[in-house]
């Protein structure tokens, strides 16, 4: 059942992003993207001869569709494509010397993923998108080395889908904390501003 948390997380980024934030195209789009990827979770798929899962397959075409949606600067696609190596070298790293147990792969894998992603972007939708687009083409990449040397039983999306939902909330997290000290800023000068017209 630990193996699955990320559908939790999942529902509950989907609880988040449809009741409380505002209602806004950028609101639905993330909204239906994580309904999506929820019921194409426990699909797999062949391309061509590769076996792929369903929601890896769906995260290329949304983050490809929110990349012409809103493009970005040159420099976040060579960020992009950083990532995507990254991850594929980290996976590639944990198949070669498993010193590391599978929970603390991910917890390592997902404070790097965090760090990496505040030099990356700097707004709160440029790191979703450039975490969500290099996990996904860095997953298709790992696969694909995997079945060409035969590796393919080392294949997990256990694994990265628990990596994708981990950066989701610590993001998710980040935002709401950077949200709330903004308005209790507010409010300390608003009442500042109050004691000095009262005196």
């Amino acid at each position: 059942m630990n193996e699955f948390i990320y559908l939790w997380i999942l529902w509950l980024l989907w609880c988040l992003t449809t009741f409380f934030l505002t209602k806004t195209k950028i609101r639905t789009i993330y909204s239906l993207g994580i309904l999506i990827l929820i019921i194409f979770l426990p699909e797999n798929s062949i391309v061509g001869e590769l076996p792929l899962n369903s929601g890896i397959i769906f995260l290329i075409i949304y983050s490809s569709a929110l990349l012409i949606i809103t493009p970005l600067p040159l420099k976040k696609y060579l960020h992009i494509l950083i990532l995507s190596y990254l991850y594929v070298i980290y996976f590639v790293w944990y198949i070669t010397s498993p010193i590391l147990s599978g929970s603390y792969f991910i917890v390592i894998g997902l404070i790097l993923a965090v760090i990496l992603l505040q030099f990356f972007g700097k707004e709160f939708h440029e790191r979703l998108l450039i975490w969500i687009t290099g996990l996904s083409f860095g997953q298709i990449l790992y696969t694909i080395i995997c079945w060409s040397y035969g590796l393919e039983y080392t294949i997990n999306y256990h694994h990265s889908y628990t990596l994708l939902c981990g950066v989701l909330i610590l993001l998710s997290l980040q935002r709401v904390w950077s949200l709330l000290s903004r308005r209790v800023e507010l409010f300390v000068k608003n009442m500042e501003a109050k004691k000095r017209w009262t005196y």
